[in-house]
């Protein structure tokens, strides 16, 4: 890395030591707490009905997501994706419950796991590192059967810089979706430091807090609980898996209704597409990729409030509160 990237991520690291972290607690991960809407609305923002059946007003289309369940997203029928940092290293197994799309609820515990590595310049040390990501893949002892009716999601092949101001679907906690506008790209870790991740970033933008890029009444963002849950894209009729949930941060002072600066971080599993083709190959297995294409940019320059006002890094390191 030339001396020009090293001056830049020492700029970043500082930059982040005046950018509090919001506490907030992983306890009420079990409670029902919704992603943070701007303007929630059950019957267009809650995947099932009060009696259990899919809402058919949802904003996703329930054929599309039979591959989403809970915090897992299935990519093969043997194998489910999902954020790691919550999850213990000593058990293997993970249960995820799936919908198919004959209306049968489905359970399948998985037998094994294998953690994704990320490598980048580590600005402390000043050399290339890998470390443990916060991306997992687990392992099936059997491939779910065609007659479940559950299909795997198709993973999204795009480099960050065509997901810049593009919209997606933010999946959370209670299968509750909403929408945001991408707004970059970078490595984060949590608070701790562990787990660096390849990660796109969005913000909250309402009219109330002077947002400038919101999706009106769908806007929506991370909150605890929702770790795990999956970030989406559509491609003309596909829809593709972006990533699942890492983290959150927000200047200190600010809250999530009153600043736009309140940042949900989730993973672009992009960077990773090689290892997850070696891991899921090794088992007989190929994932589906949809890739996207290039759009005109927006002249607007995004930027970030803290002590004072700074311009937006792209593709820079960060260390963030997980949104367990």
């Amino acid at each position: 890395m030339n001396a020009l990237s090293v001056a830049r991520f020492r700029i970043t690291h500082r930059l982040f030591t005046i950018l509090a972290v919001w506490a907030v607690s992983c306890s009420l991960a079990g409670n029902s707490i919704a992603a943070l809407f701007a303007d929630f609305d059950p019957v267009r923002h809650e995947r099932y009905l009060a009696n259990g059946s899919p809402n058919e007003d949802f904003i996703l289309d329930e054929a599309a997501i039979t591959g989403l369940g809970g915090t897992a997203a299935l990519i093969t029928p043997f194998h489910f994706i999902t954020a790691a940092h919550d999850l213990p290293v000593s058990d293997p197994t993970f249960t995820g419950q799936f919908r198919g799309l004959n209306g049968t609820i489905h359970s399948f515990t998985t037998s094994d796991f294998v953690d994704l590595t990320t490598t980048y310049y580590d600005s402390d040390l000043m050399m290339e590192v890998t470390a443990k990501s916060d991306v997992r893949i687990y392992r099936l002892p059997m491939a779910i059967p065609e007659s479940s009716m559950i299909t795997p999601m198709a993973i999204l092949d795009a480099d960050v810089d065509l997901l810049k101001n593009r919209n997606i679907f933010v999946v959370g906690i209670d299968d509750q979706a909403g929408r945001n506008k991408v707004d970059g790209g970078t490595i984060v870790t949590l608070n701790s430091g562990r787990k660096p991740t390849e990660a796109i970033v969005y913000d909250h933008d309402t009219d109330i807090n002077g947002g400038t890029n919101p999706v009106l009444l769908d806007e929506a963002s991370l909150r605890p609980g929702d770790s795990g849950y999956q970030a989406l894209i559509r491609s003309g009729d596909d829809l593709a898996l972006i990533g699942a949930h890492f983290g959150i941060v927000v200047p200190e002072g600010e809250s999530a209704n009153n600043s736009s600066n309140y940042l949900s971080f989730s993973s672009l599993l992009t960077g990773y597409l090689d290892q997850i083709d070696t891991v899921v190959a090794a088992d007989g297995y190929a994932i589906n990729r949809v890739t996207i294409t290039a759009v005109p940019e927006p002249s607007a320059t995004i930027v970030l409030a803290g002590a004072g006002l700074v311009g937006w890094l792209w593709r820079r390191k960060r260390k963030v509160q997980p949104s367990c």
